[in-house]
């Protein structure tokens, strides 16, 4: 299962059913829509303002027993492949077909010019 964490409502791009909704800081959240929110069962979704995801993480280990957990944010999905203005989403089955072979499943590594990831940001939005 593939969780696609938000914090608010969003138009969902994909219909796959190895993805969920989990919606994080569910506690102080008025959003609705999801398929899970991070304050039921063993939660620490108070903690939300401080965590981020992390709560939703942290509901994942308590709250589920899938053999395949994955997360992704509610913007930016798992592709085998990116061309500009076209997206080959992962479907369940090729995540089950990856998962046969690997352990963990990441995205291509990143250069930033030698540069932190904020160095990186700062340059290109300055």
């Amino acid at each position: 299962m593939i969780y696609v964490i938000t914090h608010k409502n969003f138009k969902k791009v994909i219909t796959d059913n190895f993805y969920k909704t989990l919606l994080v800081g569910a506690d102080g959240n008025s959003a609705d829509g999801c398929d899970e929110k991070d304050n039921t069962g063993d939660n620490i979704s108070l903690k939300n303002p401080s965590y981020c995801e992390l709560t939703g993480l942290y509901w994942i280990w308590k709250n589920t027993c899938d053999d395949i957990v994955g997360v992704c944010h509610y913007r930016r999905y798992f592709a085998d492949s990116f061309i500009p203005d076209k997206k080959k989403l992962l479907s369940g089955e090729d995540v089950k077909r990856y998962m046969k072979d690997f352990d963990i499943i990441l995205p291509h590594k990143r250069f930033f010019d030698g540069k932190n990831a904020l160095e990186f940001m700062v340059n290109i939005i300055i």
